[in-house]
């Protein structure tokens, strides 16, 4: 499989991931435990996808520090939408605050 399709189905995955998050939202609470798993399954293995792609290119291209900016910024952005994912299906209702970081990190992934 060459980079071109490799990054085709990050994408593809990326946007059911922001879809599905849609999804869940208009739902509202109780999330459906489904769905939400589905939703958070997808993104973890959009992350570890990435990642591959990521270190892949770093073993034939010579610009390192691009790469490593690259995999800082999935870490960065992708932990906070993995913790306040968390804290949004664990509370009943969570702040105004957490649900803008979740929708902002997920965006900037």
């Amino acid at each position: 499989m060459d980079i071109q399709q490799k990054l085709i189905i990050a994408g593809t995955a990326f946007l059911i991931v922001i879809i599905s998050g849609f999804i869940l939202g208009k739902l509202g609470r109780p999330f459906n435990p489904v769905a939400f798993n589905v939703h958070k399954f997808i993104a973890l293995a959009t992350l570890v996808w990435s990642i591959i792609i990521i270190v892949n290119v770093y073993k034939t291209v010579d610009t390192y520090q691009l790469i490593h900016l690259l995999l800082l910024l999935i870490v960065v952005f992708s932990v906070p939408g993995f913790v306040t994912g968390g804290i949004l299906s664990a509370k009943e209702e969570a702040s105004q605050i957490i649900l803008n970081i979740h929708k902002i990190s997920s965006y900037l992934i």
